[in-house]
């Protein structure tokens, strides 16, 4: 290799590691702009969740925030309606709660209680994005799943979960488990919601 042909390569190859450089610093500032972003929209959830007083409150003032943020739905959002009695059950167990019981406290049951088992692994029924992941009020550890077309499917109830707010998540992904303390009923509470109209999960849930 002559001389000229050797300070040619080796200019070629500090620019390429310069371009490659570049744009890994692009990548990480994107990175840190993204978890920063994350970082916010976790701290105004959980004011959401703070102020709400109740599961459709809270499902309401989330989807204002999503609403100003653009975040319509899952990237891969299909005709949730085509689901309609497919769904996958999101834990094993058998139903107590019916759609549209009295309660104990009053009123009626918007959505159906399955009763478990200590630690039972609890799946995503479709697949959808997760807009909250948190303890709510006495519902114990609660999953809001935004499933697209105006649909969301509430979980509550579990002990633990393996998912967070922004998550996108398919059917028969695990999202968390069951309570193992003894002294608590694993009873999971699942409702399906339009807009703010509740829709009686027996008639979406596959085998209920």
């Amino acid at each position: 290799m002559s001389n000229r042909d050797y300070r040619e390569a080796t200019q070629n190859l500090i620019t390429a590691r310069a371009s490659v450089g570049g744009l890994i610093a692009k990548r990480q500032e994107l990175e840190v702009r993204l978890r920063r972003d994350a970082q916010a929209e976790r701290s105004i959830i959980s004011q959401i969740a703070n102020r709400a007083s109740s599961l459709r409150d809270l499902i309401a003032q989330l989807g204002d925030v999503i609403s100003s943020t653009n975040k319509s739905g899952p990237s891969f959002a299909r005709g949730f309606e085509i689901a309609r009695g497919k769904l996958l059950r999101p834990a094993n167990g058998q139903v107590v709660t019916n759609f549209g019981a009295d309660l104990a406290e009053g009123g009626k049951a918007s959505g159906i209680t399955i009763r478990t088992r200590a630690r039972a692994q609890v799946v995503s029924p479709y697949d959808g994005r997760i807009e909250f992941a948190a303890p709510f009020r006495s519902y114990g550890r609660v999953l809001i799943i935004n499933v697209g077309t105006d649909y969301r499917l509430v979980l509550a109830g579990l002990g633990n979960s393996y998912v967070q707010a922004g998550q996108e998540v398919l059917a028969g992904e695990p999202l968390g488990e069951m309570t193992s303390d003894a002294s608590i009923i694993p009873d999971l509470y699942v409702e399906i919601r339009r807009g703010e109209a509740t829709l009686d999960p027996s008639q979406w849930l596959a085998g209920t």
